[in-house]
């Protein structure tokens, strides 16, 4: 009989991938019941997959009660082998009343909003709540040195992608794709470099860029100004927010991926999401020098730049005098690591078995 692990994130099931991969590629190992909050979303059917909703009637503090006493509960009641705690605010009371026994933090990101003294108080509690949790999983090598945990309770589990076949892509003209968030990300920069780019090869060749994504009204305002500014309007095109499952076709038509992060330390260590979805779909990626960008982009796969819209333009110049080197179909199959199904197979779950086959201790 399959073990049984219950997985608590107040995030809604299906509403961000991490957690809704983690249930989906472990159903067929083991027995997995998800508890949430109910956003009132559409609601995602996972067959095999057991789905407790908790209402988020009430105020912050209200409704964080309820939501802490509903774990606890099906802890208790549950007789469960393990239980997966994505990470939230006040999560260290579950083993502090259920027992340390078979219950791993899973902490998929760090504070990275702004920086200064919120930050810091941030990541301290985060480091302070992991204290209770015998075994974490961690994002990066460069989020667990940030928070301090220590390296011997953790395992490292990265952000992973869907790998969706593309037919391989070619390079006679450069179509750039950004998706993500555009919330202190400045995307307007990529804007400016890219025009500049424009004036200076759009002769050459046919390119267009287009910007999937959406922010505060300031951040789309400062994106759409900066696409009127632009001498290349025409060519660039704001999409606005679009449904994870309707991307396909976004990233069937371009074949080069955008991953500007700003270069400031909060950012640092938290990988971008989409470079993965990029290099799985074949596509070179243009990616600000980050810590963990670095870790993922070479000369094989893109090209590294600052956070200015001038450098921004150099590494697209520099893209497409390299772009004869670019083999789309490799670029693919060397990224399979960065698969959600690779990740789980090869680094969570062996690491959960292994947890499993511990012999339980006094707390």
């Amino acid at each position: 009989m399959n073990e049984r692990v219950l997985i608590l994130s107040q995030v809604q099931f299906g509403s961000v991938i991490a957690p809704y991969q983690y249930s989906r590629y472990l159903k067929d190992r083991f027995a997995i019941t998800y508890l949430c909050w109910d956003y009132g979303s559409s609601r995602v059917d996972e067959p095999g997959v057991t789905v407790i909703y908790v209402s988020r009637r009430g105020g912050k503090i209200q409704r964080l009660a309820r939501f802490i006493r509903e774990c606890l509960r099906e802890i208790r009641q549950g007789n469960y082998d393990l239980v997966f705690v994505v990470y939230f605010q006040g999560c260290f009371l579950l083993p502090l009343f259920t027992g340390r026994n078979r219950k791993v933090l899973d902490i998929r990101t760090g504070y990275v909003r702004s920086r200064g003294i919120k930050r810091w108080l941030s990541n301290r509690l985060i480091y302070f709540e992991s204290l209770f949790y015998r075994s974490v999983t961690i994002l990066s090598e460069s989020l667990r040195e940030d928070l301090g945990i220590a390296a011997g309770k953790s395992c490292l589990v990265p952000l992973g992608a869907t790998h969706a076949e593309f037919p391989p892509k070619t390079f006679e003209e450069i179509n750039l794709l950004y998706v993500g968030t555009l919330q202190h990300r400045s995307i307007e920069k990529t804007v400016e470099g890219f025009s500049s780019f424009y004036d200076a090869h759009h002769g050459e060749l046919k390119m267009s860029y287009v910007i999937v994504g959406a922010g505060r009204p300031d951040d789309e305002r400062r994106l759409r100004d900066a696409i009127q500014r632009s001498s290349c309007s025409q060519c660039i095109r704001y999409a606005g927010w679009v449904d994870h499952k309707d991307l396909g076709t976004y990233f069937a038509e371009a074949n080069v991926g955008v991953a500007f992060i700003p270069l400031e330390d909060h950012f640092q260590v938290q990988p971008a999401t989409k470079v993965f979805e990029y290099l799985l779909a074949g596509m070179p990626v243009i990616a600000t020098n980050t810590l963990e960008n670095a870790r993922t982009i070479n000369s094989t796969n893109g090209v590294l730049t600052s956070d200015t819209p001038g450098d921004f333009c150099r590494g697209l110049d520099e893209m497409l005098h390299s772009r004869h080197l670019y083999d789309s179909g490799a670029i693919s199959r060397a990224s399979t690591r960065y698969s959600w199904s690779y990740i789980i197979a090869n680094q969570l779950y062996p690491y959960l078995m292994s947890l499993l086959k511990e012999p339980t201790c006094a707390s």
